[in-house]
């Protein structure tokens, strides 16, 4: 179950305990200080007050996105408890909800927040020669984050284009003027890369000169026999390792034939993970599998290849005996490596799957087989190991909640070995309950 999230912005005057109350429901209206039109699109940012020096607020502890024709709000602050709470929008500078404490014994506050634009900053987008970039996409980044790919701003989710994400083009020339609000840095997303970031100063007259790098070549090659006709790739910039990219993030996943490659050109320099993706669907239950997990460094001006790709090997096949009145919705058999590999630049370590699938289960049936027969995609020689797991139908109550959900039922084989010659065949494996 997801942990409770508090949603509340700036305040600067803080009071003691004493004086305070618990907590107070903030609602009202947000519109533009110059056209009194209301701004439909913001985020509410939940701060904490240090309690040496109330002026300085920690903010980002929870952020609300919240969507009104009207530019209605409403948020609860604990302002005796050091929090307090402002409005983000992009373009826009932020403003503190509540600037002073609330009235002794007061539950309930109506207000109206006029938000001010922010003073614009000039600029010109230059390509790695030095020639101006026309028709190049600038945005302020806010709190709330952005997520550039295949041209533009999208949902990190469903690749819907963010219609929230605001962005001036360049001219011609290259030029651009843009309101950051309380934003530090903007991105630039262009024909050639889709996220650059460049720091920003509000207070700084000067205009700024953006000078994207030598474009990139990911080259992602896939070729494995019984892997399906198409697959769905996943990559993600891992933004928190290159300096300037707070809150930029550019991650997307595309199908592409099995058997093809497929080039893109215009992915910013850094250091990804590309994956191939699956998903397996059963009841009203969906859980994604990452395969062949790959970490690498694109460079500027450099071709990078990824290999999703078996010319030889084996596929391993057998049957999973199922355990009897388990009401079992899903069985998922996956293709691990016996030992986890660190990752690189993390401390993590990570078992990588090469194959996956969903070898019993359908919507909205309990699986009533004995046993359940499998076949997995060509593995290229070395050593593996085979993990099966089941998961029993859930209640209407269960369903209600989200969160990472464990299979009630396990099995893990010993070290299995495939060659160029051969691989184990027909191996039976008992779904135990999961210890």
């Amino acid at each position: 179950m997801n942990a409770p999230r508090l949603f509340f912005l700036s305040s600067l005057l803080f009071v003691s305990v004493a004086n305070a109350n618990d907590r107070i429901t903030v609602a009202g209206k947000v519109v533009d200080n110059e056209t009194g039109k209301p701004i439909t699109a913001m985020m509410i940012q939940a701060g904490k007050m240090d309690p040496k020096d109330p002026k300085k607020i920690t903010w980002g502890f929870s952020e609300r996105n919240t969507r009104a024709k009207t530019g209605r709000f409403s948020t609860t602050v604990r302002w005796n408890q050091g929090w307090t709470a402002r409005i983000v929008a992009d373009g826009y500078e932020p403003h503190p909800i509540l600037t002073e404490a609330p009235e002794l014994g007061q539950t309930k506050l109506e207000v109206e927040i006029r938000l001010k634009k922010g003073k614009p900053i000039a600029g010109v987008v230059l390509d790695h020669t030095g020639k101006p970039v026309p028709k190049a996409k600038v945005y302020a980044v806010s709190a709330r984050g952005i997520n550039l790919t295949h041209g533009q701003a999208r949902d990190r989710y469903d690749e819907k284009v963010d219609i929230r994400a605001k962005f001036v083009e360049t001219d011609n020339q290259g030029k651009f003027e843009i309101h950051v609000g309380g934003s530090t840095s903007i991105a630039v997303c262009a024909p050639t890369i889709d996220a650059w970031a460049h720091a920003v100063d509000a207070t700084n007259s000067k205009a700024l000169e953006i000078k994207l790098p030598a474009p990139t070549l990911v080259r992602i090659r896939c070729d494995i026999a019984r892997a399906g006709d198409e697959v769905e790739v996943f990559y993600q910039f891992l933004s928190y390792l290159s300096e300037g990219y707070k809150n930029i993030q550019s991650t997307r996943s595309f199908k592409m034939k099995n058997g093809e490659s497929i080039d893109l050109k215009t992915l910013p320099p850094g250091k990804y993970q590309f994956v191939r993706q699956k998903m397996h669907h059963f009841g009203s239950v969906g859980i994604g599998a990452m395969l062949d997990r790959t970490f690498v460094e694109i460079k500027a001006g450099e071709t990078t290849e990824i290999n999703f790709a078996r010319p030889k090997g084996q596929r391993l096949s057998g049957l999973v005996k199922l355990p009897k009145d388990a009401n079992l919705a899903g069985v998922i058999l996956s293709v691990k490596a016996v030992e986890a590999e660190p990752q690189p630049w993390s401390k993590h370590k990570n078992h990588v799957v090469y194959s996956s699938q969903l070898i019993a289960g359908m919507p909205q049936k309990t699986i009533e087989e004995s046993k359940a027969a499998f076949k997995t995609e060509l593995l290229s020689p070395g050593k593996y190991i085979i993990q099966v797991v089941g998961y029993k139908r859930m209640t209407p109550a269960e369903m209600r909640l989200s969160g990472i959900r464990l299979p009630e039922f396990e099995s893990v084989t010993k070290e299995l070995t495939v060659t160029e010659a051969g691989a184990p065949n027909m191996m039976v494996i008992e779904l135990k309950p999961r210890k």
